[in-house]
């Protein structure tokens, strides 16, 4: 069997937990571990593993002024370490984009997640919410 072959192999064994997965109904992990969800996640409860990557990708609007803002969070148990910010390849007011937080899983407990879509100043609109009930489980 050629190199090149015996890599590819590999690689499609290395594929199979997920593609499996896919049949019964997603492959929830990325590449590295991390659980990624997105709005159709919220009110769920998910349980990670300390030290896994958690992420959450929400659809938003700064142009409008609206944004996603973190509620609440028990940090003892779930870190926010960071949001990735994806803007419009056109930049023009109305001009939808995206944000992905992403969280690290501290110690075990458990804790809710709450972010906010508003507008963030005196007298602005609110939007909706994403909810989420996280549990922490030893490593």
């Amino acid at each position: 069997m050629t190199r090149s072959r015996r890599l590819l192999r590999l690689l499609s064994l290395a594929g199979l937990p997920c593609s499996l997965m896919m049949l019964i109904g997603g492959c929830p992990f990325g590449v590295w571990g991390a659980l990624l969800l997105d709005e159709g996640d919220s009110g769920s409860s998910v349980t990670v593993r300390a030290g896994q990557e958690l992420r959450v990708h929400l659809n938003s609007n700064a142009s409008t002024g609206f944004e996603w803002t973190l509620a609440d969070l028990d940090t003892t148990i779930l870190e926010h370490t960071d949001t990735i910010y994806y803007g419009c390849s056109f930049p023009m007011p109305g001009c939808p984009d995206s944000q992905t937080w992403v969280f690290t899983a501290v110690s075990p407990g458990t804790t809710e997640l709450r972010l906010t879509y508003l507008q963030n100043w005196e007298g602005g609109m609110f939007g909706r919410t994403f909810e989420l009930t996280i549990t922490v489980s030893d490593s």
